[in-house]
């Protein structure tokens, strides 16, 4: 679990499934484009805590310049993998990632459908996403599709496309 977390400071990999997600708007401060989403995965579900606070989710903001570059969430239950995003607590108690506006920083989109085999891989804002696989990203969905599936079977949700 532990948000598939890889690093050792506060910029890590993670992987999570979109369970909320907004429209893309304009950042009154700086004109950037912010796509905000919630994700989930089996460490922010249990009883252990992260930082020593409790979260069920995870606050995931994408900044861009041009909206064409942030994620388009259609489906409760999609896959994000954030690169070398800004994991930081907000208000003392909130966890929250930040990507976008970085060179070294990348998503990926897949499709959260638990009877896939392949990478379902949706959009991206990388230029090799085959490069990625070196983490077993083929791996870590399996694992949070079958997450997923159990998840929504608990805590249903009404499955309309999130508006765009």
């Amino acid at each position: 679990g532990d948000l598939y977390l890889k690093g050792t400071t506060n910029k890590a990999c993670a992987m999570g499934i979109v369970v909320d997600c907004s429209a893309p708007y304009r950042s009154k401060e700086s004109m950037d484009w912010i796509v905000r989403a919630k994700i989930i995965d089996q460490s922010l579900n249990d009883d252990s805590a992260i930082g020593g606070v409790h979260n069920r989710y995870c606050l995931v903001f994408f900044f861009a310049g041009k909206v064409n570059d942030l994620p388009r969430v259609t489906d409760v239950g999609s896959i994000v993998y954030l690169r070398r995003a800004d994991f930081t607590f907000w208000q003392a108690n909130k966890f929250k990632a930040k990507l976008g506006g970085k060179k070294y920083t990348s998503w990926m989109l897949f499709s959260g459908d638990p009877s896939r085999l392949d990478l379902g891989l949706l959009q991206t804002n990388r230029d090799d996403p085959a490069s990625e696989d070196r983490f077993n990203l083929r791996g870590s969905l399996v694992e949070l599709r079958a997450f997923s599936f159990n998840y929504f079977r608990e805590h249903p949700v009404p499955l309309t496309p999130f508006s765009q």
